[in-house]
């Protein structure tokens, strides 16, 4: 089984919470947000064909003391088989597993969940789901009643599998930053669980709209503004920065 990755980071202190990781960048995306910062690998060829025991291999060999795997994009759902061997090679050789999708392809986050080879889910929310053309704008492309129905059952879902679910929304100046924007989503993913992350926009690693890279950094100051409205109805409500991680508020 081959999979395409578009990159490899054999060692990340934050991309999977207080643990030592490796994250595996898929290639290949279904959406174009506007701010991506890893727009190089949003064409399904971008990146490089790789084995998946050979994937698995290199990051056993690697000298860093790895206690988790992320796996992120791209989009992974967009491989599917890829990421079920994959998932299931990395569990059996002990490693705690995340995968991070824009939550469009339910049925195969399903399957993952049946199978029981994740630990830790990541689902973003862009915008909140009832605002279709709000949403569009946050992708780049034209959604509607199936990415919701999608989104919705991956929430549903989660509560019967063993995997932790983190829903999270990165914000965005001009995109989600309001607070009636963070209310609404809050008060729809709180029906389905606690938990929820927001995370800030960083131009700097530039963005698929060149457009965007002019825009500000979204600060620590205006998370925690935006989270104490989620808070309104979620009791877990973290914030996530490149300079300070995972906190939670």
């Amino acid at each position: 089984m081959n999979v395409n990755i578009g990159r490899l980071d054999l060692f990340s202190s934050t991309a999977y919470p207080n643990m030592s990781s490796a994250v595996i960048y898929f290639a290949g995306c279904n959406m174009r947000c506007p701010w991506c910062w890893t727009h190089e690998m949003i064409k399904r060829y971008s990146g490089e064909e790789m084995e998946v025991e050979e994937l698995v291999k290199e990051i056993n060999d690697n000298p860093s003391e790895l206690e988790a795997i992320v796996i992120d994009g791209g989009e992974p759902t967009q491989q599917p088989e890829a990421l079920f061997s994959l998932c299931k090679l990395l569990k059996e050789e002990g490693y705690l597993i995340q995968v991070n999708t824009n939550g469009s392809d339910s049925e195969v986050i399903d399957e993952i969940g049946i199978r029981g080879n994740i630990d830790r889910l990541g689902l973003d929310i862009k915008a909140p789901l009832d605002f279709a053309r709000r949403y569009s704008k946050a992708t780049g492309v034209r959604v509607g009643e199936e990415l919701k129905e999608n989104i919705e059952g991956i929430l549903r879902a989660s509560s019967l599998c063993k995997y932790e679910l983190e829903p999270r929304t990165t914000i965005v100046h001009g995109i989600n930053d309001s607070r009636h924007q963070v209310e609404k989503i809050a008060e729809k993913i709180s029906f389905y669980t606690d938990n929820y992350a927001l995370q800030a926009f960083t131009p700097e690693k530039g963005t698929l709209n060149k457009e965007y890279e002019a825009k500000e950094e979204v600060t620590r100051e205006k998370l925690l503004e935006l989270s104490q409205v989620a808070k309104r109805h979620l009791s877990n409500v973290m914030i996530r920065t490149h300079e300070t991680g995972l906190e939670r508020v």
